[in-house]
């Protein structure tokens, strides 16, 4: 589309309730704290594609400086969810 609304936002600059699904849809994984808040649950939200396949880095920063950093090696199969 290249930064090109077609509608989704009116000539009165009102964003349309669309521009929740266009943002969700160039977002293929999502990540989010376990509710006991001690894991991560990763969901892989591609058809075809498995998390393997990516390059999934890490960062930890303490005011804006990274403290810690490394990469995951995370094995969700298309449509999976893993924790």
């Amino acid at each position: 589309i290249g930064a090109r609304t077609y509608g989704a936002i009116w000539p009165d600059r009102k964003p349309q309730p669309e521009m929740w699904q266009i943002k969700k849809s160039g977002q293929p994984v999502t990540a989010s704290l376990t509710l006991d808040g001690t894991g991560i649950r990763i969901v892989n939200h591609n058809l075809f594609t498995p998390l393997k396949d990516f390059d999934t880095k890490w960062q930890l920063e303490e005011n804006g400086i990274a403290v810690q950093q490394g990469t995951l090696a995370i094995d969700a199969s298309p449509l999976d969810t893993v924790r």
